[in-house]
């Protein structure tokens, strides 16, 4: 997926420990080792192993020497902590890359951050690179933690040991590039959290709409219709609301699935029509095939805003009767 690292401020300083070892002359496999003030025997090769543990810390940048005394504080507590300076410069990275291509800067979302967040604490404490690990739930769902509205969303997950080096992996993988400069995305959530000297990266990106009640939407989408060119250029169709129709597109969202059966018992129309958006000035493709008859004179529109399992972030359904 992408490679990619966390630092705290004022981390807490690990413990320091006294250990000597003394060689048993009667035992060549055992040390006699003390740890403060505690001796215990234990096996050479288990004594040398962590010894060589201990010069590895030691020849590793201090920082990230640091950063497994912290890995062994957050395991035991069971925490992992987002590091927000690096949140940040992911953040400016990514829209200096997309000022580079032409593009507009991404805004930080707070639902979409914890979202991140979340998932990027989860993967750090499994140690895993996945954009649904065990247990959790889609992605879509993980986002409707949001406030805003969401047409579209993506994600990039990566570790690497820092965050240059994160962002420039994710630029050099098609995929992940894309998803940093498409230009429909207009809203993001960054997390960064490390474990050890892995910093673990999630980049949440949605292209956010404006919300409208259901009475706006079904305006939207009827001056949509009318503005469609009809055949014979003849005036556009007249609109009427109906009770009955908005009360079908709410059933449809209680039952999560588009439907048309129920809608042929109302007034024989000539065509029928369901569906569902996120954007309800943007009709369904049979709204302009059925616009290609030249003997429509009205039709009916109901609409009703709803969460459900498939549009956990929310989406439009709509029912429309053509005469």
């Amino acid at each position: 997926m992408g490679r990619a690292k966390m630092a705290l401020l004022n981390p807490p300083k690990a413990p320091v420990f006294n250990f000597l070892c003394l060689h048993n002359l009667s035992e060549r496999r055992e040390l006699r080792c003390k740890a403060n003030q505690y001796w215990v025997t234990v096996d050479r090769k288990l004594a040398v192993a962590a010894v060589t543990l201990v010069m590895a810390l030691v020849l590793l940048p201090r920082a990230c020497a640091a950063e497994y005394k912290l890995l062994y504080r957050f395991e035991v507590r069971g925490a992992m902590i987002p590091d927000s300076p690096a949140e940040h410069e992911l953040l400016r990275l990514a829209n200096e890359s997309r000022a580079r291509a032409g593009l507009p800067p991404l805004k930080v979302d707070e639902g979409l951050t914890a979202a991140a967040r979340e998932h990027a604490e989860a993967m750090a404490r499994k140690r895993q690179l996945s954009h649904q690990l065990e247990g959790e739930p889609p992605l879509t769902q993980r986002l409707a933690r949001s406030a805003l509205q969401l047409a579209r969303v993506g994600e990039n997950v990566a570790y690497d040991v820092g965050v240059e080096q994160a962002h420039r992996g994710l630029m050099h993988s098609p995929p992940h590039r894309a998803n940093l400069l498409n230009a429909s995305y207009n809203v993001v959530g960054f997390a960064a959290v490390r474990n050890g000297c892995r910093l673990y990266v999630v980049q949440d990106f949605a292209h956010s709409v404006p919300a409208y009640s259901s009475n706006q939407a079904e305006e939207i989408t009827t001056d949509a219709i009318q503005r469609l060119p009809k055949q014979g250029g003849e005036s556009p169709l007249q609109a009427r609301h109906s009770d009955v129709l908005e009360e079908a597109a709410c059933s449809m969202a209680k039952q999560d699935r588009l439907e048309t059966h129920s809608l042929t018992r109302l007034n024989r129309p000539r065509y029928i029509l369901s569906y569902n958006t996120m954007q309800p000035e943007v009709l369904a493709p049979s709204t302009t095939r059925a616009m290609e008859d030249g003997a429509l004179r009205s039709f009916s529109l109901g609409v009703c805003f709803s969460r459900t399992p498939t549009y956990p972030n929310g989406a439009y359904w709509i029912a429309v009767l053509f005469y």
